[in-house]
């Protein structure tokens, strides 16, 4: 028998902690009351059926782990070849989407509840066979060819099912020797004299990941020489595991695809760029639009192998596509150069969007030669914004109002010309004689300009060495005026 005494010391001890702790939570009675409200919520959610629609005899997933005998590797990028998922999670174990959708009702099929929350995920064993077969394929590209994938799946009673996946890697192979089967001679002298690092080196860990970034810098290179139908179908690899153990043969593979669309011979020919089309749609064109309305347009200006197609409200010189665009007539394809012009037209704020196509030329067949299609859709010519704010410095409030306005194709040249006012006044803590408080006692007022042409202003030789790098001149004037108890001061810039 164990016999407890409390003193009346002790009970002195017990009462003032009593004291204290009361002491501390009212002192911070909203912070354990945002806490209370937190935990008791996070206690009704998890206390509703998170099963209610899960079909009779079926299990809700609820949870997913992988796991990977090789610390080397991310198990994160690992589970993203998982097909079968768990609900989406909040703070990292909430499933409070599943949670509002289980609040709708089970006779209504278009519940505003069901609509914004998410169905429950359900075990499917097939899905399940194809996850360890992702996850298989996923452990070969990293060069585990000998890898093993387990699933366990524990089936519980309140009808929710946890999944493990387990990968054993085994050990990785290496690549022994890389062969090169190149099928056209034009083609292996720009690779081989190419800046393009080797595909992987011999003694490497066989990698797919680093295979397939050398696929596209492939297609980058030959694309950038003139090959304009050449894609990642003409490039393969061939990994041969069963000569060596524990290494690869590899086989970098150039040549036509086996199912291609396109002929093989224009695959491997290089083509020149030919005719330039430019036409300026109307602004208010579709973006999904693939036809131009002939009807649309009110002029038709011819220069130097380019056409270009005006509307009365928007037209542009000649001169200016000569300057951006970063293509010529007799260039060879050049996909950087298209991406570029792409970027140029676009930092010119002249348009809604930018479409860029090639054809063949249909009265030049078999001559290898593009006709260049752009196509642009102008943004509104003038346009005036307001914009108000609250402003909270070191306590002072205030208020500030801005005003932009905005002319673009000012002088018809792609000229951008803006005009920004700024209003402010602001409470600064300071007091008039007397000991009156002084407010709103700050003020400023503004107005900026700015022009930007699209070109550099100077000698004519010498800004043309310029052009690649698309420049522009911008000229800007300002003016600000602003009033405080300390001081008033104008800038002038």
């Amino acid at each position: 028998m164990v016999k407890v005494t409390v003193s009346k010391q002790n009970t002195s001890l017990f009462l003032w902690i009593k004291e204290l702790v009361l002491k501390v939570i009212k002192k911070n009675w909203k912070f354990f009351r945002l806490k209370l409200a937190f935990v008791l919520a996070s206690v009704f959610l998890f206390s509703c059926s998170q099963t209610k629609f899960v079909p009779k005899d079926q299990y809700l997933i609820s949870k997913v782990e992988v796991d990977i005998d090789n610390p080397k590797h991310n198990i994160d990028e690992a589970k993203s070849y998982v097909k079968d998922k768990e609900n989406y999670k909040i703070l990292g174990f909430l499933k409070f989407h599943l949670f509002l959708y289980n609040l709708s009702s089970k006779k209504k099929t278009n519940d505003w509840f069901k609509r914004i929350g998410e169905p429950p995920k359900i075990f499917d064993e097939a899905l399940s066979q194809r996850s360890e077969e992702q996850l298989k394929q996923y452990a070969y590209s990293k060069g585990y060819f000998r890898a093993n994938v387990d699933s366990r799946i524990t089936f519980k009673k309140n009808r929710k099912a946890d999944i493990t996946y387990t990968i054993t890697t085994g050990d990785f192979y290496t690549i022994r020797k890389i062969n090169y089967e190149i099928a056209d001679s034009a083609l292996e002298n720009i690779y081989f004299n190419s800046a393009l690092k080797p595909v992987l080196a011999t003694g490497d860990v066989f990698d797919l990941e680093e295979l397939e970034k050398h696929r596209a810098d492939i297609v980058d290179l030959f694309r950038n020489k003139g090959y304009y139908y050449f894609s990642g179908d003409n490039v393969k690899y061939l990994a041969d595991t069963t000569v060596f153990e524990k290494q690869v043969i590899l086989s970098l593979v150039i040549k036509p695809a086996v199912k291609a669309q396109t002929d093989s011979a224009k695959v491997f020919s290089p083509f020149y760029l030919d005719k330039f089309y430019y036409s300026i749609l109307p602004s208010n064109t579709a973006v999904t639009a693939t036809r131009d309305n002939q009807a649309s347009y009110t002029d038709t200006i011819k220069w130097n192998n380019s056409v270009l197609y005006e509307n009365k409200d928007f037209t542009y010189p000649p001169a200016l596509f000569d300057r951006i665009i970063q293509m010529k007539t007799g260039d060879l394809y050049n996909n950087a150069s298209v991406e570029n012009t792409f970027t140029a037209l676009n930092l010119l704020r002249q348009f809604r969007f930018v479409d860029i196509q090639f054809h063949e030329n249909e009265a030049k067949k078999d001559s290898n030669l593009l006709d260049t299609y752009i196509r642009l859709a102008p943004l509104s010519k003038q346009g005036t914004s307001f914009d108000i704010e609250g402003t909270n410095t070191s306590g002072n409030f205030g208020v500030a109002g801005y005003i932009t306005y905005q002319h673009r194709n000012l002088f018809r040249g792609a000229e951008v010309f803006a005009v920004n006012l700024k209003g402010a006044t602001e409470r600064l803590q300071h007091l008039k004689q007397g000991g009156l408080p002084d407010y709103f006692n700050t003020r400023e007022f503004g107005v900026e300009s700015n022009l930007t042409i699209p070109r550099l202003l100077g000698p004519g030789n010498y800004i043309k060495s310029f052009k690649r790098f698309m420049p522009r001149t911008v000229i800007s004037l300002g003016y600000n005026y602003q009033k405080r108890p300390e001081y008033t001061r104008t800038i002038s810039n």
